[in-house]
Formats: C-alpha cells, structure tokens, sequence
C-alpha cells in the first residue's frame, strides 16, 4: 500500500532585502486571506525580551553567540511545521517551511532605502533594529 504525502500548502512565506515590502505585503496577504500574521523578527524580539535585553543587546550577543541562531532556527522550524494558515516574513522561513508557498520580494534599492526611511519616522523605536540589520 503506497503512503500518502500531504501536499497541502500550509502558510506563506515572504523573504527578500530590507525595505523590500515583506512586513507590508504580509500585513496585506493576512488580512485578505484571513490568515494568522507572524514575523521572523518577532521571534527574535521575543527572545530579547524572555532574556531582559533590548534589540541591540540581544543582536550584539547573537552576532558572538552561535547557539542563539540555532535556537531562532529550531523555534520558527517548529512553528512552521505545526501552524496551518499563517504568512511569516522572514528571511530563512523557507528553508524551514516545506509546505509553504514562498516569496522573495525585490525592490530597487532607491525606494527600498526611502521605504525604511519612512518607516522610521513613524516608528522611531525601529530605529535600533534597523541599524543593526544594516550593519550585519
């Protein structure tokens, strides 16, 4: 008797470069499909915050600390491989999301640049981990 495979796609992922359209186009996609909205960054900040650091503190130990990528890595391939219904932006989802329809977004650099800049001025508490993103 040959097995049967569930080939269902279960959730979207979104990658691509800073200021691309990632938070954006998920926030979109969620609402319209009625799926649950999850960020890769989130998990980080999660984590940041179950360790009383802040972004950059937290960002500056992960760059030393490889263990800290591992663990990231195993919560959001645990996530992915449990959840049904969900659009995560993150840049490696889909290495960890088997069953998920992926997306790389791209963005000319000019209005990816002036993307975040907004960003920025209306979120001034994203500048850290904007900071950090481009330096690593």
């Amino acid at each position: 008797m040959e097995e049967k495979r569930d080939h269902k796609i279960k959730g979207i992922t979104l990658a691509g470069r800073l200021g691309a359209g990632k938070s954006s186009t998920g926030d979109l996609l969620a609402t319209t499909l009625g799926y649950e909205r999850f960020s890769g960054g989130k998990f980080f900040r999660d984590e940041a915050v179950e360790r009383g650091m802040t972004f950059k503190e937290f960002h500056d130990l992960a760059e030393q600390d490889e263990s800290i990528d591992r663990l990231l890595d195993e919560r959001q391939k645990k996530f992915l491989n449990t959840q049904e219904g969900y659009v995560v932006d993150s840049r490696l989802a889909h290495f960890f999301a088997p069953r998920a329809f992926n997306v790389f977004l791209e963005l000319d650099e000019a209005i990816a640049a002036q993307r975040m800049f907004d960003d920025l001025q209306k979120n001034p508490d994203r500048s850290e981990e904007h900071t950090s993103e481009l330096q690593s």
